[in-house]
């Protein structure tokens, strides 16, 4: 009866009455001995190991052993066994919370309930469990571990409270089942775990008021538990949360900014140079560019704008505009393809392989600031006697049509290569039409503009000549934004001599729409190329009264050359025309001071953030009430020293990711970190200046569960000297103090 599922030893006694040597062979049978496989031949032991996971699984195994001395032969078998290597099958982990959604989030402190199904191999199921990890799973601790019950049939269940224990976020399990001869299959998922959430308005004052010195005035909050079982929550008259850990003040979001407290008074500012958030119900939300799918396809609504896209691509792409003051304007889009081709979705993107012919793909992308449809030219054209053109179908009525050109009659063809503006209750943008080589070259491209019949289409043109010379694959792009652009990229120019090229006032071309820029220095037989880059980044977000104490650049790194010595990196300041392009002349808009010492690009990074620490000089570019305009120059760029002087050859080069790439993870960022004039708890100690309360500060409300609320009222004295104070109120959990809300602010002036 014995059932094996590890190694195991098989055992024998022989003897030859004559003494002779005995040899042995050693056979395998899965049917109770009916046929038998060799395993081994000429075996000269009278024990051998066994592994089951290389024999067959059975339930009447059996084992013979023939002795020979070289003349005659005798055999044995064993009793019958089991050979049993087959785990049993977990076939579904369904994980639900109390209002049992499927895969939904778990308020913590709430049960969440883990249904799994088990199909019994071999020997059938003996139990079923899971691990709860605190991070990565198998090497962090765990923080939850037990048996599911047998229900019936093939279904398992438990029930889980999920406590203090469980991080707030992604958590990850593992779920393992087992039969009785220790054959054990696992798989792993996560589940999101969200905090309760709190809120807090502020009933009185309804806006910023003047009190007289010496005076009490009233403050009245009202604090709410919106979700979960929140229990008691501190409120705080207090112009900077003093909980000790990092916590984002949602109130401080803009379109491309994030704001977190980190304790001891200082708040740190995360500035994306793209947009980060959109707003939805009047509230901003992180972007989510995931394409969920449809029946007729797929669809993105996460975003400052939503995009239909076709299941096939011969179909409408329909990109919804509800940026600001856009009253949902739709622009809808047909690719006039070769091949009818069925897109395959890869996370934020859908490729239509030879939707425009053998080896040319159409390739769409949903991205945070705009839907770019790409062509994709793989291998070389065998025909370039022509230019090549591809042609879109665009629904323009209603539109006003506006370009370089000015507005279009759409009567007349015409054509442009800068961008398209189609006007209606807001603006939609077609972005600068570009062509990009493998070799990371750039080029600008004409679109023809034409109505044919009661029909309106856009054609890119490609030039033959381009093409003729470029490195391939080759990509073309037709970005439709809901706003202007961004304006990072770099501009370049290139010449025979040094001074020529370094003194332009203008380069020989420029890219802000591609997904890496770059500062350079190059030099090779007799030929200069210099790139300069630029990082505008909106900054208007930072509170007027925050007192900048440090400052950072980050950004993403792509490719990195260091050929020529030396080859620094130096940050500056730049004057680009235009904080959401770049066009030739911006090639002389770059400064020649340091905003950050000077950076050897040895000790840089690809594939990874690469942190510039503003000096004091580059903190006081930061502009609270605008656009900050950083920038990038190599060593002999800044420096206007030939490399030639040095008698070297090659690249001084760093390439990063700019705010056109997919997804915000690699985004350019500017990270400033603050203190704030007139900060501080207001004290429950009469005299304090330049206020103080009548009662606690903090105060503690009751116990709150989903929807309930309380309100809390202070008398605040006005002690200190005449003048601006500005004011908020903060809540957070007495058992979290990382979940909390700050109140939209008021100033408080004494006279």
């Amino acid at each position: 009866d014995q059932i094996f599922s590890d190694e195991f030893n098989v055992i024998w006694d022989s003897s030859d009455l004559d003494e002779d040597e005995l040899v042995y062979a050693v056979l395998f049978s899965a049917d109770n001995g009916s046929t038998f496989s060799t395993l081994e031949i000429d075996y000269n032991k009278t024990n051998i190991t066994l592994d089951p996971s290389k024999l067959q699984d059975c339930s009447l195994c059996r084992i013979k052993v023939l002795a020979t001395d070289g003349i005659n032969t005798n055999s044995s078998v064993s009793e019958a066994f089991g050979i049993d290597t087959t785990p049993p099958n977990i076939t579904s982990v369904i994980v639900f919370n109390e209002s049992d959604v499927v895969d939904g989030n778990v308020l913590r402190g709430d049960n969440i309930t883990f249904n799994v199904t088990v199909t019994g191999e071999g020997v059938g199921v003996e139990s079923v469990w899971v691990k709860i990890w605190e991070e990565s799973i198998g090497i962090s601790s765990v923080i939850w571990e037990g048996f599911l019950s047998f229900v019936s049939g093939e279904l398992w269940s438990v029930e889980i409270e999920t406590d203090e224990s469980f991080p707030i976020g992604e958590v990850n399990y593992t779920v393992y089942a087992n039969d009785s001869v220790g054959n054990e299959m696992n798989v792993s998922d996560n589940f999101t775990i969200i905090p309760p959430i709190v809120d807090i308005s502020i009933i009185y004052p309804t806006s910023d008021m003047s009190v007289s010195q010496n005076d009490f005035f009233n403050v009245i909050v009202n604090v709410t538990c919106t979700q979960g079982n929140c229990g008691t929550i501190n409120a705080t008259l207090d112009p900077i949360p003093e909980n000790e850990m990092t916590v984002e003040l949602t109130n401080k979001r803009t379109y491309n900014q994030k704001v977190f407290s980190l304790g001891e008074d200082i708040v740190r500012y995360i500035i994306h140079v793209g947009h980060i958030h959109y707003k939805y119900n009047g509230e901003f939300e992180d972007i989510d560019t995931t394409l969920e799918e449809t029946v007729f396809g797929w669809e993105m609504n996460k975003a400052s704008y939503s995009v239909e896209i076709p299941e096939y691509s011969e179909g409408d792409f329909k990109f919804v505009n509800n940026y600001e003051d856009n009253d949902g304007d739709i622009v809808s889009m047909k690719s006039v393809v070769v091949n009818n081709i069925k897109g395959v979705l890869d996370g934020n993107e859908v490729l239509y392989e030879d939707a425009f012919g053998t080896g040319i793909d159409l390739k769409v992308i949903a991205k945070n600031n705009g839907f770019d449809k790409l062509i994709v030219i793989n291998e070389k054209p065998e025909n370039l006697e022509a230019d090549l053109e591809f042609k879109y179908e665009i629904e323009m009525d209603g539109f006003d049509v506006k370009s370089d050109k000015g507005t279009w009659n759409k009567v007349d063809s015409v054509q442009t290569s800068d961008s398209i503006v189609l006007d209606k209750t807001g603006e939609t943008y077609l972005r600068e039409f570009r062509m990009w080589d493998s070799s990371k070259k750039s080029f600008k491209i004409n679109v023809k503009l034409e109505k044919v019949g009661d029909k309106y289409y856009l054609t890119k043109i490609l030039d033959k000549e381009l093409l003729k010379n470029a490195v391939y694959p080759v990509v073309t792009d037709d970005t439709v934004s809901y706003y202007s652009g961004n304006g990072d990229g770099h501009v370049e120019n290139s010449g025979s001599d040094w001074d020529t090229v370094h003194d332009a006032g203008s380069g020989d071309n420029y890219d802000y729409t591609f997904s890496t820029a770059g500062a350079m220095d190059y030099y090779f037989e007799g030929d200069y190329y210099i790139y300069r880059s630029f990082v505008p980044i909106d900054t208007s977000g930072i509170d007027d009264n925050a007192v900048i104490d440090t400052a950072s650049l980050y950004l993403y790194g792509d490719t990195i050359y260091t050929d020529l010595y030396p080859c620094d990196l130096h940050l500056v300041q730049t004057s680009q025309s235009s904080s959401s392009s770049l066009y030739y002349d911006d090639f002389n808009q770059v400064g020649s001071i340091e905003g950050t010492p000077a950076v050897d690009m040895s000790y840089l990074y690809t594939s990874s953030y690469n942190q510039f620490d503003l000096n004091s000089t580059g903190m006081s570019w930061i502009d609270k009430t605008g656009t900050t305009y950083l920038g990038l120059r190599t060593y002999y760029d800044f420096n206007d020293i030939d490399p030639d002087d040095g008698y070297q050859e090659g690249y001084c080069w760093f390439h990063y990711k700019t705010s056109e790439e997919s997804g915000t993870d690699k985004d350019p960022y500017l990270e400033v970190d603050v203190d704030y004039i007139n900060k501080g708890i207001i004290p429950f100690t009469i005299g304090e200046t330049p206020f103080y309360t009548n009662d606690l500060n903090p105060r503690t409300s009751g116990s709150l569960d989903a929807g309930e609320s309380e309100v809390i009222n202070y008398w605040v004295n006005a002690t200190g000297s005449l003048g601006s104070y500005r004011f908020f109120a903060y809540v957070n959990l007495t058992s979290d103090l990382s979940v909390g809300k700050m109140s939209d602010d008021w100033f408080v002036d004494i006279i």
